[in-house]
C-alpha cells in the first residue's frame, strides 16, 4: 500500500510540474503577472507532495495517537499551503481586477496564523479536522467574494465574461464538499487503518485525499 501511495504522490508532483514548467513558459513570453502566480501554486504544491513522497517512503517519526490524529510537520506544511492558496488569491484578484492590498494579503496572512493556532492544540480528531478543513474554508470565501464581485459589476459584456465561468465555480464548490466529506469520513469517523512500516497507523495527509488531488489535477490541467 505505501507503495502505491508513494507512485500515486509521484503522478500529482508530475501534473504539478508539468503545470509550472508551462506556466513559467507562459509568463517569459507574455509578463502576464497570472501565469507567474499559477507556476507559484503549482511549485507549492509540489513542494507539500515531496514532503509527503518522504514521510510515505522514509517514514513517520511519530506513533499511537499522534500518528492517527497528529499534523506532521505543521510549520511546514502551513507554510506550504499558505504559498498555495495565496498563490490561488492572488490569481483570482488578478481576474477579478482587485488592487487593494489589504484584500491581496490578509486573506493569506490570517490563514497561516489559523493555522499555526490550531497546530499548537492537542492532538485530536477535531484539530486535524479543523488544521486540513481551514484550506477549504478559504476556497468558500473565495467562490463567496467571486460571487460579490460579478453582483457589484456594472459592465454587461463582463458579466457575461464572468458568467462563462460559472462551471469552473461550481466545480470548485462541489469538489470542495467532497474533499470536506472525505476528511470527516477519514478523520473523525474512522482512524486510518494502513500500517506504516513501524506497525502504528498511517497519520491522515490531506495529499491522499482524493478529491483534493481531483480539484488540484483539473487546475494544473486547465491552467
Amino acid at each position: 500500500m505505501g507503495e502505491l501511495f508513494a507512485i500515486y504522490t509521484l503522478v500529482i508532483m508530475g501534473v504539478c510540474l508539468c503545470c509550472a514548467t508551462m506556466s513559467h513558459a507562459a509568463w517569459c513570453a507574455s509578463h502576464n503577472k497570472t501565469h507567474r502566480y499559477v507556476m507559484g501554486a503549482a511549485l507549492f504544491y509540489l513542494a507539500d507532495c515531496l514532503l509527503v513522497f518522504m514521510e510515505d517512503s522514509f517514514g513517520y517519526g511519530v506513533s499511537g495517537d499522534m500518528a492517527a490524529f497528529g499534523i506532521p510537520h505543521p510549520l511546514g506544511r502551513t507554510i506550504i499551503s499558505a504559498g498555495v492558496l495565496i498563490c490561488v488569491w492572488q490569481v483570482i484578484c488578478e481576474y477579478l481586477d482587485v488592487q487593494r492590498r489589504d484584500v491581496r494579503v490578509h486573506p493569506g496572512v490570517a490563514y497561516a496564523l489559523l493555522c499555526l493556532v490550531i497546530a499548537a492544540l492537542p492532538a485530536s480528531p477535531a484539530t486535524q479536522m479543523a488544521f486540513y478543513s481551514l484550506r477549504l474554508v478559504l476556497l468558500v470565501c473565495a467562490a463567496v467574494f467571486t460571487t460579490y464581485k460579478y453582483a457589484a459589476l456594472q459592465s454587461t459584456s463582463r458579466k457575461k465574461g464572468m458568467r462563462c465561468m460559472a462551471w469552473l465555480l461550481i466545480l470548485t464548490l462541489v469538489l470542495v464538499a467532497a474533499n470536506l466529506a472525505e476528511n470527516a469520513v477519514s478523520i473523525l469517523m474512522m482512524r486510518p487503518l494502513v500500517p506504516s512500516p513501524d506497525g502504528e497507523p498511517l497519520p491522515f495527509v490531506s495529499e491522499h485525499s482524493m478529491s483534493e488531488n481531483v480539484l488540484v489535477l483539473f487546475y494544473g490541467i486547465y491552467a
